[in-house]
């Protein structure tokens, strides 16, 4: 007998969740990959080649990762601080710890642009993002750093502080307030800290919007029941939409996509809009007349504010 075999690919979320809040170590942390643009490349601590980064891609401490031309990553924390690289970066996760009494983050940023949007810490926790030229220490805040070829690196502030060190001697530091900057040459002090022009600052915190930052909170876990059917029968598709990795408890607008000749028994179409219930899931029939695999696509649609 023919079967139709239904994959959805989306269901991955949900095994990487498991493993990762699951059976997570004591001591050990991760962070996750999402809105992969273009050429992203991750070498693991201690090897020697690079591999193609994809979404939801794992990485740890000691992993480094680099983005080519018109390409850029963003990275996922487990306290939902986020960091985007734009293009032809190169950063190494330098440490990813945590305890009883809170977390370290540690970047190491050798070249390119990156954004960091950093959740309030507590007081025993910390993240710090190093350059050739540079140290700067976060509390929780909006802020970009760019490293260019000749290693200087300059601190654009959004919200909050940082404060910024000099590599060559720790003990020369400013506090960076919000819509101010601050550049370190190699050798050199921090320079005082200086508002940003008003007409420059939305250009420059645009590389990692509120649009950009609020999709990547969202996951889509996609699930098929059963896995294989007789061609002309039914299966079911359950969505549930995930916000910082719990249900969201809200309707959502989505859009599914079948591949192949699949369609869903509601509107005898490939496609279909659709709106979660208040608990951020819904359940749709789907069935086909042939033997293929099918993937389903999940994109949803969420009001985003501004600040």
């Amino acid at each position: 007998m023919k079967h139709l075999r239904v994959i959805a690919p989306l269901m991955m979320f949900v095994i990487v969740a498991v493993v990762y809040y699951g059976v997570q170590a004591a001591g050990e942390r991760k962070a996750t990959l999402s809105a992969v643009k273009g050429t992203v490349g991750v070498k693991r601590a201690g090897a020697d080649k690079w591999e193609a980064a994809t979404e939801r891609m794992v990485i740890k401490s000691g992993d480094a990762i680099r983005t080519e031309s018109a390409s850029s990553v963003i990275i996922r924390f487990d306290d939902n601080t986020m960091v985007k690289l734009g293009p032809m970066a190169s950063m190494v996760l330098e440490r990813l710890e945590k305890s009883e009494k809170g977390a370290s983050t540690g970047l190491d940023v050798s070249v390119g642009k990156t954004w960091a949007r950093v959740k309030k810490l507590t007081d025993e926790s910390d993240f710090k993002v190093r350059t050739p030229t540079a140290i700067a220490g976060v509390r929780g805040t909006y802020f970009s750093s760019e490293v260019a070829e000749d290693t200087t690196s300059n601190f654009d502030v959004f919200e909050g502080s940082v404060e910024v060190a000099s590599v060559s001697d720790p003990t020369k530091k400013v506090t960076v307030n919000e819509h101010h900057t601050t550049t370190v040459g190699a050798g050199k002090s921090p320079t005082e800290p200086t508002a940003i022009p008003s007409e420059d600052e939305s250009k420059r915190k645009e590389g990692f919007s509120n649009e950009e930052f609020a999709r990547a909170v969202f996951d889509v876990q996609v699930s098929i029941t059963p896995q294989v059917v007789t061609p002309g029968e039914k299966a079911t598709v359950s969505v549930q939409v995930f916000k910082d990795d719990a249900p969201y408890r809200a309707k959502v607008d989505l859009t599914l996509q079948l591949s192949g000749s699949a369609k869903f028994v509601a509107n005898n179409s490939s496609e279909i809009k659709t709106a979660t219930d208040e608990n951020g899931a819904v359940t749709l029939e789907i069935t086909d007349e042939v033997e293929e695999s099918v993937s389903v696509t999940a994109t949803l649609k969420v009001k985003v504010g501004k600040k």
